[in-house]
């Protein structure tokens, strides 16, 4: 099957691309940083980058995914494409940053506490600077130009790490430059070493952007916009269904005040953590098999391989949760030990994002069809469940409460997908298989998690029934599409 192992391939050059900078990110700044900041300062930093996710996504109108769209279509202008998709990206960010600086204060209000301000209008710097970028890392992807996208990627994140570093480890310890430094304003160095790191994105991209010419062709645009705007709304709902639980929490959790609530979801934050690994694996093979389902929409064989697809990252999505949870002994210390009292949260969590990866393997049929109105649908309601969920489980049972809902919300996203896919967009899938692995690798990590052993013998005997699960997986399934 020649196109898996393209896919294969495909998958090591941009899963390095897509997940090597969130590597560099996690061990040299989101750990670092549970290490230096206190758990109500986190927790505010937390809550100020999920924002940031939502409002990225009003910034950049989707148009990534856009042009990837269009600008794959066979005997198109790519340049013409780009540059119609870049110039609806510079009107919406000068707009929207504009409107940030304008009303910081209030929204700083509302993001967090008004004498956060400052905060915002770092974020609508940020916001621009990596809504300009999107398009031209789209355009590296579509070109197939993974070196570079990953050279960037990773250097954005080594740039932004240091910078941290010397304002928190550096700056105080030298004499000369120690006036410089201000313990209030912990959180205004770490934002301002992201301006700096994307600032960095942007002159590296200098070249992809030098082509740019604004282009304002109405039928296009119009064209464009019809395929993007359910986008939005999936991105919108996307980013509450991941990211909201820390603002949720922040008010729901039942602590005693303000402050006792930022720490929540500070700790909250810092412990799932550990979960990203999950959602590092998930990203990586968003980052693979996107470009590949959208160049293979047309092949005769496109069931059997998206099938193949599905049960093959249910495999490796089920391993790397055995994995984490009986490695979690030695993990947990890649934060601090101020956060372990929420790591109970890691089991659901990182469930929640494998549910989520599998909605991503069944949700392409809507964006290679053209029917992206189903995949407006599906967020939306994937995100009245969501909150509706994260209300009464927050209440209930506290940190672990998020975490419910988000699983809960992507199951039913799946279980939608999937049923309107096979409407609209048959593809056969072997779910009873996916179903099967699933249950049975984290059926193995309940046996043995229930055995209550000793950290040391439940990482050798978890090691072993890893490998065993792998082994299995290898010789059924997987060595036959690669």
């Amino acid at each position: 099957m020649s196109s898996i192992k393209k896919l294969a391939g495909e998958t090591v050059i941009y899963g390095i691309g897509g997940i090597l900078p969130r590597v560099v990110n996690f061990l040299l700044v989101a750990s670092y940083l549970t290490f230096h900041l206190e758990d109500e300062k986190y927790g505010i930093h937390a809550i100020l980058y999920s924002y940031s996710t939502l409002a990225l996504v009003l910034f950049t109108l989707r148009m990534e995914t856009t042009f990837f769209r269009f600008g794959s279509d066979k005997g198109v202008d790519r340049n013409y494409i780009f540059n119609a998709s870049l110039s609806l990206v510079l009107i919406s960010s000068v707009i929207l940053a504009g409107l940030m600086l304008i009303f910081n204060e209030s929204l700083a209000a509302v993001l967090s506490r008004p004498e956060d301000y400052r905060f915002v209008i770092y974020f609508a710097i940020i916001l621009f600077l990596d809504a300009i970028a999107a398009i031209p890392f789209g355009r590296l992807r579509l070109d197939n130009r993974p070196i570079k996208f990953t050279t960037i990627k990773v250097l954005n994140s080594v740039i932004t790490a240091c910078l941290i570093v010397f304002c928190f480890n550096i700056l105080p310890n030298i004499d000369a430059w120690s006036g410089y430094y201000n313990e209030s304003y912990v959180l205004d160095y770490v934002f301002v070493a992201n301006i700096i790191g994307s600032a960095f994105i942007v002159l590296a991209l200098t070249k992809e952007l030098s082509i740019f010419r604004p282009v304002f062709d109405r039928d296009l645009i119009k064209k464009m916009m019809r395929y993007a705007w359910p986008l939005i709304i999936v991105g919108i709902a996307g980013s509450i269904n991941q990211f909201s639980d820390r603002f949720i929490i922040s008010y729901l959790s039942p602590g005693n005040g303000e402050e006792q609530n930022l720490k929540a979801a500070g700790l909250f934050t810092g412990a799932i953590k550990i979960a990203v690994i999950m959602n590092l694996f998930v990203t990586a093979f968003n980052y693979a098999v996107e470009p590949f389902f959208f160049k293979n929409r047309d092949a005769t064989s496109r069931e059997k391989i998206y099938g193949s697809i599905a049960l093959t990252f249910t495999i490796c999505a089920t391993g790397i949760f055995m994995f984490v949870m009986f490695y979690l002994d030695i993990l947990k210390f890649m934060i601090s030990s101020d956060f372990h009292e929420a790591l109970y949260v890691v089991p659901v969590a990182l469930l929640a994002n494998l549910f989520l990866g599998l909605y991503y393997n069944f949700s392409i049929w809507y964006k290679i069809s053209n029917k992206t109105i189903y995949g407006a649908i599906i967020a939306s309601l994937g995100s009245v469940i969501f909150l509706l969920a994260s209300f009464y489980f927050i209440q209930k049972y506290d940190l672990i409460g998020a975490n419910i809902a988000s699983l809960i919300c992507f199951v039913f996203m799946c279980a939608l997908a999937y049923l309107l896919g096979q409407k609209h967009y048959p593809i056969h899938y072997p779910i009873g298989k996916m179903m099967l692995y699933l249950v049975v690798g984290v059926g193995i990590y309940f046996l043995v998690d229930v055995l209550n052993l000793s950290s040391m013998y439940k990482i050798l005997i978890g090691t072993l029934a890893l490998l065993a699960y792998l082994g299995v997986a290898y010789r059924l399934d997987v060595r036959k599409f690669i």
